[in-house]
């Protein structure tokens, strides 16, 4: 394969409703392009692993790849990533969702700025739910705030990015749905270039979507962590210093009402001090960390 060859990655786990009529359009793409196409079957139980043997049983450019038990979406892609041997490799949904022509798009942007990553953009495209929309909007302005974070669709199913770079960061990346947004995360905060590029979402095939509000709720813990990790003296900051001058307004003002110190003043100026103290050793700690 040639150095800047790609291979296409679909984490699948119970898909058998929309294989049939996603995987054909799929293959035939790849086939056409010399692209190699990796299905990461991640312990199916609705007969999808039967399935994908029999679709792809007399196609050279296919790879499958089992999971004994369920990793999840992250663990997926994962192992998908360590079974390929391009440059390039970009991740699209067994759902239906994703059309190929957009990782054409996505590689060629990629190709002509040089970048590292590109993330295939939603922007303004509906939602499937109010739900749904409120739980990204939370993610971005959480990972936003932190880390100033410019991609607006960190969570999109569909990027493309080099394998090489990928590899050296998969040990810090978690195998739950969150994975979609920390691998972002990962590519910006260690100052690769990750570009965005508008994408066209179609309604899925079939099936029921696994996203829910624990998914919500382990990849906001997942961007705390990556804020610990890249950028702790932000997230201990703010409150430190709120509590320092918090306690000390109300310490002039016992004084000049009271003529008296308050313990409760006294009390949220130490906190602060303390977490401030706090920050910065977690500051040092994680920049030794990175440094490993």
């Amino acid at each position: 394969m040639s150095e800047r060859s790609l291979s296409i990655i679909i984490p699948c786990y119970n898909e058998a409703e929309n294989l049939p009529e996603v995987l054909p359009g799929i293959m035939a793409f790849c086939r056409e392009r010399q692209w190699s196409l990796i299905v990461v079957d991640d312990g199916s139980t609705d007969g999808s692993g039967a399935l994908l043997e029999q679709m792809t049983a007399r196609a050279p450019n296919v790879k499958i790849v089992r999971n004994k038990i369920n990793r999840g979406y992250g663990g997926a892609i994962k192992h998908g990533i360590e079974s390929a041997d391009t440059y390039w490799v970009a991740t699209v949904d067994a759902d239906g969702q994703h059309r190929m022509e957009d990782v054409v798009r996505l590689k060629a942007l990629a190709e002509e700025r040089d970048a590292d990553m590109v993330v295939g953009s939603r922007q303004g495209q509906r939602d499937a739910t109010r739900y749904r929309q409120c739980g990204k909007w939370l993610i971005r302005t959480f990972a936003r705030s932190f880390l100033k974070i410019p991609i607006h669709d960190l969570n999109s199913g569909m990027k493309l990015y080099r394998r090489d770079l990928a590899m050296r960061y998969l040990p810090t990346t978690p195998d739950n749905m969150s994975y979609s947004d920390i691998i972002v995360l990962l590519f910006f905060c260690n100052r690769n270039l990750v570009l965005e590029e508008p994408i066209t979402i179609q309604p899925r095939r079939g099936g029921v979507s696994t996203i829910s509000t624990r998914t919500a709720m382990d990849t906001v813990w997942e961007i705390t962590n990556m804020i610990l990790l890249f950028a702790p003296l932000k997230f201990f900051l703010p409150p430190a210093l709120a509590s320092m001058v918090l306690g000390v307004l109300w310490s002039l003002r016992c004084l000049v009402v009271n003529s008296t110190l308050s313990t409760g003043a006294s009390f949220l100026i130490l906190f602060g001090v303390l977490l401030l103290l706090l920050g910065m050793i977690t500051e040092q700690l994680a920049r030794l960390r990175r440094n490993m």
